[in-house]
């Protein structure tokens, strides 16, 4: 069976106790991951840093077809994500940060 990675975006809808699928996402939308931060503002908006994802390999000289298999990634990059005009329609930022920052990490917590 093959596993994958979900870059999708569902909402719950604390009042109505439901959740709210297939959010439109436009923007830089961040590649399919998983043992991120999420992190809510109080501003509405959201911020995503980190996480891993198994993505393909890169050639490899040794070998005369590239290969097929994935290989573990971790990310160190940082999203914000807001809503634009509804909670049907989200848009994606990258940030550009000053200064070092953290080590690429999966699995840590975040708050605010």
């Amino acid at each position: 069976q093959k596993q994958t990675t979900l870059n999708d975006l569902h909402i719950f809808d604390y009042v109505a106790e439901a959740w709210i699928a297939g959010i439109h996402q436009e923007g830089d939308v961040p590649h399919p991951r998983l043992g991120h931060s999420f992190t809510t503002l109080p501003d509405g908006t959201a911020v995503l840093f980190g996480g891993w994802s198994l993505i393909q390999c890169p050639p490899h000289p040794a070998f005369q077809t590239p290969q097929t298999l994935p290989c573990a990634t971790a990310f160190n990059d940082i999203f914000l994500l807001e809503p634009v005009f509804s909670l049907m329609k989200m848009k994606w930022i990258r940030l550009t940060t000053n200064g070092t920052p953290p080590s690429p990490r999966y699995g840590h917590t975040a708050t605010h």
